[in-house]
């Protein structure tokens, strides 16, 4: 009997693999994965896509939540079973107990497998267990899905909105999945997909959310970011000012949330109180691209091509170094570096703790578009012709290439070691290296930071003046930010229901205005370098202070 349902399971097996190679097609070949020492961990096909490709994609690791997966490996075949999977009756596995007994199961078929062909390798299982991460993705036609990200598994898929309007995009937390449609922000729940809340925005939406454990960041049109308090199904909500438009999502990083506009502002709170804001950093010219966070530093760079890194935790500023290009595009830091890309497709290494030139970095490497991943000692990239290389993070010099096709889109990963590809007709593929059969997950690996740093000759860094002094004692101008009150959400009235206007044109925006003054650090005066929007009070000398303390 058990023979039998061996040989049942193989060619249920085989059907099942059939038709996974016609629903999807992979992007990168096992073949070009292998001669670049890596492996095709798994493809699987959005639903929804059309002929324009995702809106966008949402990575969420939760260290919270553990899963056992069973990886069976034996020659070309592979295979790995989740315990929070599905059995061969259709039903997700009972215990752990369940899903070891179905992986025993099909090591048995795929080494029958093996047999049939003539191979002598042996099936092994390999049992781990991995924090929960999964990637969210939301198509044109307002269809959001969930994958696990080690797997490929769907996990759901919920269509929400009117597939008439624009869908802005998904955003997600440990808790919180939000996606924009047309004017109306829907919360879900990333365990299931079920709509848990919907709201209608104040103004139209410019880009994808963002979520915290208890709250959703909207950016709007008019430069205001609209924020919903989850915990109370979205009825409380308010609107932090920002001079600019914000085109990008907030960046949630630890216990504070930023976002950037193209008025070159970004501006910093905390993520438990949007009452107030901790500080705002004023840069020369737009900021194009979101923040990123290692350890208790952040960076953001400037179309200016300015870097700045300031710690996100004390406020204070720890260097900010000119590129002397145009930069569009969130710094990559990883361990103790920081990698930029600009608009000429240059790239450029950092020292994250001074922002002195990365020693062999003095060039600039030449050709690349965008930075993808980064294991223990490689640095993935994506090129102006769109393959994919692995370079040694240390020299930058090529190690590998893999394959690729116009309108690739790779998710960027700060999180793990693993490579995850989105092409234009929604494929959505994870490539992992050889040995990496777990994934290496980037902790918060920036050293100690060093207050003060002499400037070193040659290196393109740039300290602030008057370090020692309190950069923060007047950082953000009191009559620019409304003070926190009782209700740190404002008018506690729902917002209003749905209609048929994608926009929310005629919707009157409520909370908060600014009380006076111009957001430009001060009353009066001409254009100053106070990064930080200090309370000058008026003349037009510049200042070369970036805190503009006084």
């Amino acid at each position: 009997m058990r023979q039998l349902s061996v040989m049942l399971m193989l060619c249920a097996g085989l059907v099942s693999q059939s038709a996974g190679l016609l629903s999807a097609q992979s992007i990168v070949s096992a073949d070009q994965a292998q001669r670049a020492g890596m492996v095709v961990n798994w493809f699987a096909q959005a639903r929804g896509v059309g002929g324009s490709g995702l809106v966008n994609t949402a990575l969420v690791v939760d260290e919270d939540q553990g899963t056992t997966f069973f990886e069976l490996q034996g020659g070309r075949l592979r295979e790995v079973i989740s315990e929070k999977g599905i059995g061969p009756d259709g039903q997700p596995f009972k215990d752990l107990a369940a899903a070891e007994e179905y992986a025993k199961i099909r090591q048995e078929v795929m080494q029958k497998h093996l047999e049939f062909e003539g191979s002598s390798e042996q099936v092994s299982i390999n049992k781990y267990t991995l924090p929960k991460s999964s990637i969210y993705c939301m198509s044109n036609s307002g269809v959001v899905q969930a994958f696990d990200a080690e797997s490929g598994r769907l996990l759901w898929q919920t269509e929400i909105g009117t597939s008439s309007f624009p869908s802005s995009g998904v955003g997600a937390s440990k808790k919180l999945v939000a996606a924009v449609n047309g004017s109306s922000v829907y919360c879900l729940d990333p365990a299931n997909g079920k709509l848990l809340w919907q709201k209608r925005c104040e103004k139209a939406v410019m880009g994808a959310p963002s979520a915290t454990e208890d709250s959703v960041f909207v950016p709007l049109a008019d430069g205001r970011m609209q924020i919903f308090d989850a915990t109370t199904n979205g009825n409380r909500t308010q609107t932090m000012i920002s001079k600019g438009t914000a085109f990008n999502p907030p960046t949630v990083s630890g216990k504070v949330v930023s976002w950037a506009t193209e008025g070159g502002f970004l501006s910093v709170a905390p993520a438990d109180n949007m009452s107030k804001i901790l500080f705002r950093l004023k840069a020369g010219s737009a900021i194009n691209a979101p923040a990123t966070s290692k350890g208790n530093l952040m960076f953001v760079a400037s179309h200016d091509g300015f870097i700045y890194t300031f710690d996100k935790n004390r406020g204070t500023m720890v260097w900010s170094s000119s590129l002397g290009e145009h930069c569009s595009s969130s710094p990559y830091p990883i361990g103790d570096y920081v990698f930029v890309v600009t608009e000429e497709n240059h790239l450029f290494k950092f020292d994250s703790r001074n922002g002195v030139t990365a020693p062999g970095w003095e060039k600039y490497l030449d050709g690349i578009k965008k930075v993808v991943g980064a294991s223990r000692d490689r640095l993935y990239v994506q090129t102006t012709t769109d393959l994919i290389l692995a370079l040694d993070l240390e020299t930058g010099s090529k190690l590998g290439t893999l394959g690729g096709s116009r309108g690739l889109e790779p998710i960027v990963n700060y999180i793990t070691d693993r490579i995850y590809l989105v092409s234009g007709s929604g494929v959505i593929e994870c490539l992992r290296e050889t040995a990496s059969t777990t994934p290496f997950i980037h902790l918060d690996e920036v050293s100690q930071i060093e207050p003060i740093v002499p400037d070193l000759p040659g290196s393109k860094r740039s300290r602030p003046k008057n370090e020692d002094s309190d950069p923060f004692s007047d950082g953000v101008n009191p009559k620019q930010i409304k003070p926190a009150d009782a209700d740190p959400f404002g008018d506690p009235k729902p917002s209003k229901p749905d209609s048929n206007d994608p926009f929310g044109g005629d919707s009157k925006p409520s909370g908060d205005k600014p009380s006076g003054g111009k957001d430009n650090g001060g009353k009066g005066g001409g254009d100053s370098d106070d990064p930080f929007g200090g309370g000058g009070s008026g003349g037009g000398k510049k200042d070369d202070d970036p805190f503009g303390g006084g």
